[in-house]
């Protein structure tokens, strides 16, 4: 399985898959045709919506704007959960965007009825395939709309000559993104591949760029989505702009971390980076996996992730790919060594020798001679380690770690908290950072 995962994931494998949609768009001779998902209670899709304008401005492309109403339930383990987070993620982005965004007055993704949604869904979806409008007028239309929902204005009746024929559309978008393999609102589909939200439109945009459908415009060389990462500082000397004093107890990053999450890896090796930079110190808190704590992760959901991962991966030079899915007993057996490693002051190195080996080389961390690859790798003593395999306080610390982020309004992995700032996702380490910056100004 690890030689399938990689080859699966091979950078050979996704420029040939890409330069054959490549050769397809030539011959048909028509711009590439992106299809974007979006929903009218779904905040990132608000976001997306709002940007599409200058996206397109920038690329020689088609869109086609997808309304959804019905929302993959089996995907989504903690919705009330994930509406309150995103509507503060969403303000964060339309800020870094400069994008309008509806205040929590006025903001209708948790309030107003299923049929006042249903109403602005096929109306919304009446516009943006109006076949006499250009896709950028009917794109900003459907901006306008959104402003309207927010306002709690009922949905404009005229848009709409066959309800019957809207409701079909929107059952066909449905049917049409669960063919293609995805499951959230706020998606791009283009030639095989999908991005989710402005996060990864940066993929996007470097991808039309390599193959030519930029307008040529002086400045279209460069992405623009690409404000919610920064690469952390190769600060020579970091300890020089951060003076600490040793006697002073500094706050430290905490890191809420699963053995098995692909997410989780990224957000570690990029923890650590930023933590060495910025001589912060880090906290890892680790959780059970969501398959171990009765939460199910759908087939389409774990593709995406996987496939999400590695182009993440290599956007910030991080070895993935080579997966032995360590669900079950190799979570287990890492936990159980956790306390030993602490107590060899090899608790981060273990850590990341864990997360290295299961990601990236396909180490089998159920087997004893997985697992004596992984703690030797790390400067630990194997023989040592074994006898502490059936330790069960890890039990407990997982399940504290688990009630500490639902206290935080968080279910999954990973996430930061960081003086009282809770971030979800590796996406948000670049606002880590700039927390952390900030803060360096104000102890100077």
């Amino acid at each position: 399985m690890p030689h399938i995962a990689a080859f699966i994931s091979s950078d050979f494998l996704r420029t040939l898959r890409h330069r054959c949609f490549q050769i397809r768009s030539k011959v048909v001779g028509d711009f590439p045709t992106i299809e974007v998902f979006l929903h009218t209670r779904d905040p990132y899709s608000f976001v997306l919506l709002h940007c599409l304008p200058r996206f397109i401005a920038r690329y020689k492309v088609n869109i086609q704007i997808k309304w959804l109403y019905a929302l993959q339930e089996d995907m989504i383990p903690e919705p009330i959960l994930l509406q309150q987070y995103a509507y503060q993620d969403g303000a964060y982005l339309s800020e870094l965007y400069e994008v309008p965004y509806p205040n929590k007055e006025q903001q209708y993704f948790n309030r107003g009825s299923e049929q006042f949604h249903l109403d602005w869904t096929c109306a919304l979806q009446s516009m943006a395939s109006d076949p006499d409008a250009a896709a950028q007028d009917n794109i900003t239309a459907c901006c306008n709309m959104l402003s309207d929902l927010h306002l709690g204005k009922p949905a404009p009746d005229m848009l709409i000559t066959d309800t019957e024929q809207v409701l079909k559309h929107l059952d066909l978008n449905q049917s049409r993104q669960m063919k293609l393999g995805h499951y959230s609102p706020a998606t791009l589909y283009f030639c095989g591949d999908w991005y989710w939200g402005v996060d990864r439109l940066e993929h996007l945009e470097n991808r039309l760029i390599k193959f030519g459908f930029n307008r040529h415009l002086a400045h279209t060389h460069t992405v623009i989505f690409n404000k919610t990462w920064k690469t952390p500082e190769k600060l020579a000397g970091s300890k020089k702009i951060c003076k600490v004093n040793s006697e002073v107890k500094i706050e430290p990053i905490v890191l809420y971390w699963s053995a098995r999450s692909p997410y989780s890896y990224l957000a570690l090796i990029r923890c650590l980076q930023i933590s060495s930079n910025y001589n912060v110190p880090l906290d890892i808190r680790p959780v059970l996996p969501m398959m171990m704590r009765n939460m199910q992760v759908p087939k389409a959901k774990k593709m995406y992730i996987f496939h999400d991962t590695k182009r993440e991966a290599n956007k910030y030079g991080i070895d993935y790919g080579k997966v032995a899915d360590p669900l079950g007993l190799a979570v287990e057996r890492c936990y159980a060594l956790l306390d030993y490693a602490k107590q060899q002051g090899k608790y981060l190195p273990f850590l990341t020798s864990f997360a290295k080996g299961v990601n990236s080389q396909g180490i089998r961390a159920e087997t004893d001679e997985g697992l004596r690859e992984i703690v030797e790798d790390c400067g630990l003593d194997w023989l040592s380690a074994k006898v502490h395999l059936h330790e069960e306080s890890w039990r407990e610390i997982t399940s504290r770690n688990q009630e500490e982020m639902k206290r935080l309004g968080l279910w999954g992995v990973p996430c930061v908290l960081y003086k009282g700032q809770v971030m979800w996702g590796q996406d948000r380490l670049g606002r880590l950072e700039s927390l952390l910056k900030s803060n360096l100004k104000h102890s100077r």
